[in-house]
C-alpha cells in the first residue's frame, strides 16, 4: 500500500521528525541515501507490513497510555518548526489541558526488547530518541513520552526531557544536510542498502543488467585478457 500522493509531495519539501535519524546516519533500518532518493522522487515510499501493523495498533496503545496515566490525548496533524519550515513533525498525540508534552507510540517485537531500557527512563532506541528531540523542537514543549508495546504484551512508558543544546546541534546538521544534498543536488555516499542497489540500477542500467553464464570460448577469452593485463602491468613496472 502506497502513501497518498499529497502526503508524498509534502514529505519532499522538508525533513520530518521520523526521518531525522536516517538523515544523520543513525537509523539502522534506513540510510541517508534512501531519504535522499525519496525526497528526489526517485523511489516510491511504500508502507511495509511492520508500518501497517504499527498504524493499526496506534489507537490501541494510545488508549492503554490514557488508561495508565488518566490524561486526555488528541491528534494535531503536521506541525512546522517556527524558525525554519524545512523541519516538521507529526506527533502521534498531544495532550489536552495544561500538560506540556507530547507522545510517540511505538511497537517492537520481542527480539528488540534489549534495545529498550527500564520504563520511566529515556533509554529508548537512538533513532526514536532523535525523533522525539525534533518533535520537542517543533512543538516547543519541554518533555516527551514514548508509549511502547514490546512483543505484543509488554507495555512500557518512557520519558525524554528536552535538551536544547543537543537539539540545536541536531537541527544544525539536518539543515546542513538539506542545503548540501537537496538544494545543492549532491548525492549522498553509496552504502550497502537495497535502496542503493536499486538507485545504481536506475542510474547505470547498462552496468546492472543480469549476468549470463560464459561458454567455453568466452572463458578462454577472459583468461587470455587477464594474462595480457598482467603482462602490461609487468612491462609498465619495468
Amino acid at each position: 500500500m502506497a502513501f497518498a500522493k499529497e502526503q508524498l509531495e509534502a514529505r519532499k519539501k522538508g525533513i520530518g521528525a521520523s526521518e531525522a535519524a536516517s538523515v544523520l546516519g543513525l537509523n539502522p533500518y534506513r540510510t541517508p541515501l534512501e531519504v535522499w532518493m525519496q525526497k528526489k522522487g526517485l523511489v516510491e515510499t511504500v508502507e511495509t507490513p511492520a508500518m501497517r501493523l504499527g498504524t493499526r495498533l496506534e489507537p490501541v496503545i494510545a488508549e492503554m497510555y490514557r488508561e495508565a496515566t488518566g490524561t486526555g490525548l488528541y491528534q494535531s496533524g503536521t506541525l512546522y518548526y517556527q524558525k525554519n519550515h524545512i523541519l516538521y513533525a507529526t506527533p502521534d498525540r498531544l495532550f489536552l489541558g495544561d500538560v506540556k508534552k507530547g507522545l510517540e507510540i511505538k511497537t517492537a517485537n520481542a527480539r528488540m526488547a534489549e534495545s529498550w531500557g527500564e520504563p520511566g527512563t529515556d533509554e529508548i532506541p537512538q533513532h526514536y530518541l532523535i525523533q522525539c528531540i525534533l518533535c520537542m523542537a517543533v512543538t516547543d514543549l519541554p518533555e516527551w513520552d514514548v508509549a511502547a508495546l514490546i512483543g505484543g504484551q509488554d507495555f512500557r512508558i518512557y520519558n525524554i526531557q528536552r535538551d536544547v543544546d543537543l537539539e540545536n546541534s541536531i537541527i544544525e546538521k539536518l539543515l546542513e544536510w538539506w542545503e548540501t544534498y537537496i538544494i545543492g543536488n549532491r548525492e549522498p555516499d553509496i552504502d550497502a542498502s537495497q535502496a542503493c542497489a536499486d538507485y545504481l540500477a536506475i542510474k547505470y542500467p547498462r552496468n546492472f543488467k543480469p549476468l549470463k553464464e560464459a561458454d567455453a570460448g568466452t572463458e578462454q577469452l577472459i583468461q587470455r585478457l587477464a594474462e595480457v593485463r598482467y603482462s602490461l602491468k609487468s612491462l609498465k613496472e619495468q
